[in-house]
């Protein structure tokens, strides 16, 4: 923790009561100057007393920026992340942010943090920016540090225009080792450090109001992937919650400060083992429509809820700016970009490409090379492959993915037990011996698919995109 020189002071004179040094006068005189420093009354610019005023950011060596409308991100080689708002700076001294974890009782988190506690920082690996802001091509910046047997990657997708950004946060630990991954911000909304507390129990959403006059401005944290804890306070409780050099802290408590405070907020996740967390970090005047649907062709669509919701999470995108396209198809390559994002399937990139048609210039390699190595999806014969004239190892990405296969990755990438009904198939056209029975079966006996009305599956045939939106979301939300 940082100490001002009040507090400085404040701790000698105690040292000095405590060996007898200075008399009962001098003990008042340190409760009076201590009760003074915790009230922390407003300064000039809506920092807390003890609290410098809001300094300057200053970038790591290696940060990438992306100036994008309304939000522009500076995301630092240690996660720690600026945002501006239409030009104005929403997180104390820039990137008072970041993702800090607990492992093994210590505390690992970005280095410097303004007016943060001090943590053992991270160890930057790489920082990496991509993409052009379209629907079709975020931008993306992904940044990888480590620590000790940990490695955390960080990407961060955003498109131009949206009031959201989302946080990918892939943690790579031993096999059943536990830790805690932080997602935390000491907010300056509206380019103000004081605050109210916004709280949404439905949503998990975490963060402030503006407490300027006539404003109805919010900033928060929504999780996708639910949190263990959340909490809303002092700026200075929730730093030491986290925990210093010295160890952990106590840890989030569901809990907000009701008053208008110089508040933090942030999200924490217990896990064990490599695991992937998504949250979204978001600004604006109705907390209720963080993510405005742009699409013009889904709006009386019965599955709106699920494109809206992948869309929101940074999962699906358009066929163009203002269209979804609900009858279309989806292909093998789109759809393994969906179903590795939507499930978290851990990111891998292999040294030499596992698909002679899937090359490392090619949009989705990161995905397919993913899932392929997860076990979530997997490539065509060689007699397939020269059909389609390629050569083998082939996995096709621009053929359309049927309604048997997307079933099949959406049941691997759930890891859902697989179930074999003793009562008889379930749908006419998809009998034992077809290769997805087992994964229809299971995937049906979940609630995840349904058939047709005359109890059919039609397993071979092009699933519909507004189909696929809708049975990823119900496997994303079915335990």
């Amino acid at each position: 923790m940082k100490l001002n020189k009040n507090r400085w002071a404040t701790l000698v004179v105690l040292l000095l009561v405590a060996l007898g040094l200075l008399g009962s006068s001098s003990v008042n005189l340190v409760k009076s100057a201590y009760a003074s420093q915790n009230q922390q009354p407003a300064g000039s610019n809506g920092s807390a007393a003890g609290k410098p005023a809001n300094p300057k950011y200053v970038a790591s060596p290696d940060v990438q920026t992306i100036n994008g409308s309304p939000l522009s991100l500076n995301i630092n080689d240690d996660t720690s992340t600026a945002i501006d708002y239409n030009g104005t700076a929403q997180y104390y001294g820039g990137n008072a942010e970041g993702a800090y974890m607990w492992y093994n009782g210590m505390v690992y988190g970005p280095g410097n943090v303004p007016a943060g506690d001090t943590v053992n920082a991270w160890n930057p690996i790489s920082n990496v920016l991509t993409g052009s802001g379209t629907t079709s091509n975020p931008w993306f910046i992904t940044t990888v540090v480590s620590q000790t047997d940990i490695q955390l990657t960080q990407r961060v997708e955003y498109i131009n225009g949206n009031s959201y950004a989302s946080y990918t946060f892939q943690v790579s630990t031993p096999s059943g080792a536990s830790w805690t991954l932080f997602h935390t911000a000491d907010l300056y909304t509206e380019g103000n450090d004081q605050g109210y507390p916004y709280y949404n129990s439905y949503t998990g959403d975490i963060g402030g109001r503006s407490v300027i006059s006539g404003s109805n401005f919010y900033q928060y944290f929504r999780p996708l992937v639910p949190a263990t804890h959340y909490e809303e306070g002092q700026w200075h409780t929730l730093w030491d919650e986290i925990g210093t050099t010295s160890g952990e802290g106590s840890g989030y408590h569901d809990t907000t400060d009701p008053n208008q405070v110089d508040n933090m907020a942030g999200l924490q996740w217990n896990k064990t083992g490599p695991q992937t967390i998504n949250d979204l970090v978001v600004f604006n005047s109705d907390p209720h429509s963080i993510c405005n649907n742009p699409f013009s062709d889904v709006a009386s669509n019965p599955f709106f809820y699920a494109i809206n919701y992948l869309y929101c999470a940074g999962v699906v995108n358009g066929t163009d700016a203002t269209h979804y396209s609900p009858a279309g198809t989806s292909t093998r390559g789109q759809f393994a970009k969906v179903v590795v994002l939507g499930f978290g399937t851990p990111f891998y990139t292999p040294t030499t490409q596992d698909f002679t048609d899937v090359p490392p210039s090619y949009f989705g390699y990161l995905y397919v090379e993913s899932g392929y190595h997860a076990g979530v999806l997997s490539g065509f014969d060689a007699n397939t492959c020269a059909a389609y004239h390629v050569v083998s190892p082939c996995y096709l990405p621009n053929v359309p993915i049927t309604r048997g296969q997307l079933t099949k990755l959406v049941v691997n990438a759930a890891h859902y037990p697989l179930i074999t009904p003793t009562s008889g198939q379930s749908f006419t056209d998809v009998p034992p011996s077809n290769v997805f029975y087992v994964s229809i079966e299971t995937a049906h006996g979940k609630g995840v698919i349904n058939g047709y009305p005359n109890h059919t599956f039609n397993p071979n045939g092009n699933i519909r995109r507004d189909e696929m939106a809708q049975i990823v979301y119900t496997g994303i939300t079915t335990p």
